[in-house]
């Protein structure tokens, strides 16, 4: 059996960027007033064997793309906790966050931080978008292009709150 996966590299410059240029825009929609976030799970594909210190989630603010950081996930990973052994592998890792008020309908931007890392296009960490979905195994444009257009595969984690 073999796994088709779409992700989006992340280069040595893009990681170095004072301003992130790989990241998932969301919003909350919930019913109450604010979203209380406490993380997110992210889907990590990492390509031959990339060089790097640790790995954490930011949370920035703004519509447009990210401006200004919010808050750093309280947890990183590194190579040895992410039993990383083989050149290739695909992880899903959760990151955890102080309880964080998001007001609904606005927009923030998840992205990760990787220290002393190199990538380029022969050994890289990449983010996962979530296509294809492995639920329609039929009738989908399976190509890069289509892909391309998908959000990454990240789960949010929180709860509603209806007074702050």
């Amino acid at each position: 059996m073999s796994w088709r996966m779409i992700v989006k590299p992340i280069s040595t410059a893009d990681n170095a960027a004072a301003i992130p240029t790989v990241y998932q825009k969301f919003k909350p929609k919930t019913f109450g007033k604010y979203l209380i976030f406490s993380g997110a799970s992210v889907g990590l594909v990492f390509y031959n064997n990339p060089i790097f210190t640790d790995i954490s989630l930011e949370l920035w603010s703004d519509l447009s793309g990210p401006t200004k950081l919010i808050a750093t996930s309280t947890n990183s990973y590194t190579k040895a906790s992410m039993l990383l052994i083989e050149n290739h592998a695909y992880k899903i890792a959760g990151f955890s966050f102080n309880d964080l008020f998001l007001k609904y309908n606005s927009h923030y931007n998840l992205t990760l931080r990787i220290t002393g890392y190199t990538g380029n296009d022969s050994s890289y960490i990449g983010m996962r978008q979530g296509y294809p979905d492995p639920q329609y195994l039929y009738g989908l444009d399976t190509s890069a292009k289509s892909g391309d257009n998908t959000p990454f595969e990240i789960s949010i984690l929180g709860s509603e709150q209806y007074n702050a």
